[in-house]
């Protein structure tokens, strides 16, 4: 019997062939469940310019990002920018790495959502939308417009393809 309603194939978002616990820098984009707004508020200051005010969830998320460097001591965090339902990272793995930028990912995923959850006693709440967005950085230029792109993105909020 044929399903009427077949479920779409998913694609497969990463580059097939590439090792992604390589040596080099992405640009990460990982949204929330349903795009909800629950990371910060964009706030307009006269003179400097928006930026990213975060919510008690917001909070917990940056010290979880800021932390994972000490839980993959191969990586850095280079920039960041905590937007209402989404982030954008730019992370470095360095040589000789055993953790793929998905471990890596996973993991910050998993547990800033436990802690989020734990801190708010609502455990069955969903933070993060399966998987994540990434792009491999390959030259000094991208990794330069990435930069650039994390930090305008307040700014330009309104114009986000992610704006609610």
């Amino acid at each position: 019997m044929n399903n009427p309603n077949p479920t779409p194939k998913r694609k497969y978002p990463r580059l097939k062939g590439h090792d992604y616990s390589q040596e080099g820098s992405y640009f990460i984009t990982i949204c929330t469940h349903e795009r909800l707004p629950t990371l910060s508020s964009i706030v307009e200051v006269e003179g400097v310019g928006a930026s990213p005010h975060p919510t008690s969830i917001g909070e917990i998320i940056e010290n979880e990002l800021i932390a994972l460097p000490n839980r993959f001591p191969s990586i850095s965090i280079d920039n960041y920018v905590i937007m209402p339902n989404h982030i954008h990272v730019l992370i470095t793995i360095f040589e000789g790495s055993d953790s793929s930028i998905m471990d890596i990912v996973r993991a910050f995923k998993s547990v800033s959502a436990r802690i989020c959850n734990q801190t708010d006693n609502t455990p069955a709440r969903k933070i993060w939308q399966r998987s994540f967005y990434d792009t491999i950085i390959r030259n000094e230029r991208a990794y330069k417009n990435f930069w650039d792109y994390i930090e305008s993105n307040p700014s330009k909020w309104h114009n986000d393809e992610y704006y609610m």
